[in-house]
């Protein structure tokens, strides 16, 4: 589920930055030495690099998100989602009725 998002990602904005590439090459043709301004392998080469490189920034914290057992995961609440009113907690009310009321 998160690599595809990222690989989506990533596809996205390497073609973005493609095209604005070719339409900058004709303002930076005279600074760049011995390449052309439409060189298709420094393309491909820097297309290539930045998808291997965002693949493994998705892999990675995906494999490490995998080991983690789930009831874990799922045991822990940071209290700022509790403050914003995204999960709630058992309030002390409940927690002693439920001591003398059975469900």
């Amino acid at each position: 589920m998160v690599i595809p998002q990222g690989i989506t990602l990533t596809l996205i904005g390497i073609a973005i930055g493609v095209l604005a590439a070719l339409g900058a090459t004709r303002f930076i043709a005279s600074m760049i030495y011995g390449v052309t301004p439409y060189d298709r392998l420094t393309f491909v080469a820097v297309a290539a690099i930045l998808s291997m490189v965002a693949l493994a920034a998705c892999y990675i914290p995906a494999r490490r998100a995998m080991r983690v057992d789930p009831m874990v995961a799922l045991r822990y609440v940071p209290k700022s989602f509790v403050r914003w009113g995204a999960v709630t907690r058992p309030s002390r009310w409940n927690q002693k009725r439920s001591k003398y009321v059975s469900n």
